[in-house]
């Protein structure tokens, strides 16, 4: 054991890795949260596919099964589960909350619309992210690699808001697991429909000081009706947004008006994507228009021969 601990060390060692004891003011370096599954090997892989060079001055830290308990009150998880990995880079205000997947074919459950709109319940605002892992794993453990870079730097973020994002990021993704292969579904478009609950939700309790479970509920619907997902997701699966969006409305620590902030770009990054796909919604309806009208005229050709 002690071996592997001296190995890991000589490791950090080599990549010019600072120590994680830091105070607040290193935040402008980068952080490197490894999922604490990772041997050295992997955990050194993944340093290079962040790009993070042999000498760089790089925060990092394992995440561990404990810390899901601390951020989230979450039960107890192997350590050895945690595979995902993260790296966060605080940016300038304004920024909003950008994720790119390095390894996309390993990341086979959250998008980076989802971790996005997730951070940013949980109260992360202006930084980079990127996420990776070295084999397949759904990665949901990085969300709290993400927790444990802020609260490494000294940026505390509250349990609330934490506890919130996860629970967000497992109905989003249980949504995303059951309707994945369903014609009319895309991730993004998924996304966009959370993005403009939270902002109706929002504005609502700020004009009402409140909001009902009904209102909460035709929030929910009709965002999901604005990007053609209100026959996709189920039933089952639209209760549980709504009970969700009951618990996000009672919170009465949350910072909305940085959560309208980062939203705003969020929406931003969303919209080409959006975009695309009612024009390709729009494109695929006028074909299969198209083809109902020659099949009419074919099939009054045949009945003129009979």
């Amino acid at each position: 054991m002690k071996r592997k601990i001296i190995a890991l060390l000589l490791l950090f060692s080599m990549l010019g890795f600072a120590s994680f004891g830091v105070d607040a003011k290193s935040w402008q370096k980068p952080t490197y949260i490894y999922g604490g599954g990772l041997n050295e090997d992997q955990i050194l892989s993944i340093s290079k596919t962040f790009g993070i060079d042999e000498g760089a001055d790089v925060l990092s830290s394992p995440v561990t099964g404990e810390d899901l308990v601390k951020y989230i009150d979450g039960e107890p998880t192997a350590t050895e589960d945690m595979i995902s990995s993260t790296l966060v880079t605080k940016k300038g205000e304004g920024t909003g909350v950008q994720v790119e997947i390095k390894t996309p074919s390993n990341i086979t459950l959250v998008s980076k619309e989802q971790y996005a709109n997730a951070a940013i319940t949980a109260g992360v605002s202006d930084v980079e992210i990127f996420i990776a892992a070295p084999y397949p794993v759904t990665g949901e453990s990085a969300l709290s690699g993400v927790y444990k870079a802020f609260d490494l730097n000294g940026e505390d973020l509250k349990k609330s808001g934490m506890k919130l994002a996860q629970e967000e990021l497992s109905v989003t993704t249980e949504i995303t697991e059951e309707a994945k292969d369903k014609e009319d579904f895309d991730e993004a478009k998924l996304s966009q429909a959370i993005l403009d609950m939270k902002n109706e939700i929002i504005a609502a309790i700020e004009k009402e000081g409140g909001i009902t479970r009904e209102e909460i509920a035709r929030i929910v619907n009709e965002a999901l009706a604005k990007v053609n997902l209100d026959k996709v997701v189920t039933q089952v699966h639209i209760d549980k947004l709504i009970v969700y969006f009951e618990q996000f409305s009672k919170t009465t620590d949350l910072d909305f008006d940085k959560i309208k902030e980062q939203l705003s770009t969020l929406g931003k990054d969303l919209a080409p994507k959006i975009k695309d796909l009612v024009e390709d919604a729009k494109a695929s309806g006028l074909w299969d228009r198209i083809v109902d009208i020659l099949a009419k005229i074919f099939e009054a050709i045949a009945n003129i021969f009979r």
